[in-house]
């Protein structure tokens, strides 16, 4: 409980909006108003990077996929995304596979989206925001069908792929069929795969799905598939991706418990998970410094919190919450004079940030202040 009260106190992040972006795309012949969603910490650093989720229909989902990021991050589960809601634009058109019968003219242009997602999308991303290479997809329903299609014909741009109740139904399981053939491809990544109580073609389809993959799937693509008996077609996407994060990033928490470690140790057990995430090392981020920080001073290792703090506040220099828990450390190390020195560093950044945190840490600076 100790931890929890501290982390609780001292590790919550937040997000804010940019402005809607006007991305003007050759490949479709018209802009798209981007919405992009940064994790606080990005104004703490100038050189820090994130991986992107890419949330397909953006209007729709990207709210609930922010909140759920904002959560699992701020404890450290997953990482801190860019995440980026990319609007509908004529659904039928660009997120199915083929020209089905019934929906001449109007379908089977996926691969024209995706040609606009990575070699328009990706590179401006990269040219306006600090990036990193790691690319997620989340799409539901008839986007679901076009991450899945991605998924089975990557060329290498994206890592992961979150499906929720995808339309494998369209054009008779076009798509089911002709997984059984690209299933042979080396494929790598992460490919996830949810179904809600919705029966008919749309469970047919999944189901014939889960057996190609049952039986097909190269042991280089990780996927999982769940299905849920108490959710609707609308409603699943929430839950689906909660689930879908956690089972992605299920080794990604270096201290879920109390088992603490030094920094060396922590940089060498991302080091070592990189296979799980397509050769990706992720850097430490703010939210993991802080949390990691500050178990390691709770369970009698303040010198080793000290240590990722000091490095911590190193990489984010701008961190109210960082500092403050520095100065934790410093505290229980008896360093008064390190202590104060922090501990006014975070309250003169709390001030400028406009944090939330600013009633909490002038108190602690009242408080060691005071010794």
């Amino acid at each position: 409980m100790r931890i929890l009260v501290w982390i609780l106190v001292f590790a919550a992040n937040a997000v804010y909006a940019t402005p809607p972006t006007q991305f003007a795309s050759e490949v479709l012949g018209q802009d798209i108003q981007l919405s992009i969603r940064l994790p606080d910490s990005y104004n703490h650093s100038d050189d820090s990077q994130y991986p992107v989720l890419l949330v397909m229909d953006g209007g729709s989902h990207l709210a609930h996929l922010e909140g759920n990021i904002l959560f699992m991050s701020q404890f450290a589960m997953i990482p801190e995304f860019i995440v980026v809601g990319v609007p509908s634009v004529d659904r039928i058109r660009y997120f199915t596979p083929t020209e089905a019968k019934g929906f001449e003219g109007r379908s089977g242009q996926a691969g024209k989206y995706l040609s606009m997602l990575s070699d328009e999308l990706l590179p401006f991303l990269h040219s306006h925001y600090r990036a990193s290479d790691y690319t997620a997809l989340f799409g539901h329903s008839l986007s679901g069908l076009f991450v899945s299609q991605v998924a089975l014909n990557h060329n290498g741009e994206f890592n992961a792929y979150l499906a929720v109740s995808p339309s494998l139904w369209w054009d008779d399981q076009w798509l089911v069929k002709h997984s059984k053939l690209a299933l042979k491809k080396p494929l790598t990544g992460y490919w996830y795969l949810s179904m809600a109580t919705e029966g008919g073609e749309m469970q047919t389809a999944f189901d014939a799905q889960i057996q190609v993959l049952s039986r097909h799937a190269p042991k280089s693509l990780r996927w999982q598939q769940e299905q849920f008996s108490n959710e609707t077609h609308d409603s699943v996407p929430l839950q689906s991706s909660i689930n879908a994060l956690r089972d992605l990033f299920s080794d990604y928490n270096a201290v879920p418990e109390i088992d603490v470690m030094p920094l060396a140790e922590i940089k060498r057990f991302y080091q070592n998970a990189k296979d799980q995430f397509n050769n990706h090392v992720f850097s430490l981020n703010e939210q993991q410094y802080i949390v990691y920080g500050a178990k390691a001073i709770y369970e009698g290792h303040p010198q080793w919190g000290q240590e990722i703090l000091a490095e911590g506040v190193a990489r984010y220099p701008r961190s109210d919450n960082l500092w403050d828990t520095l100065a934790f450390a410093y505290e229980r190390l008896g360093e008064k004079d390190k202590a104060k020195a922090a501990v006014s560093k975070a309250l003169a950044l709390a001030q400028h940030n406009n944090s939330r945190w600013l009633t909490t840490i002038t108190k602690n600076h009242q408080r060691i202040s005071a010794l």
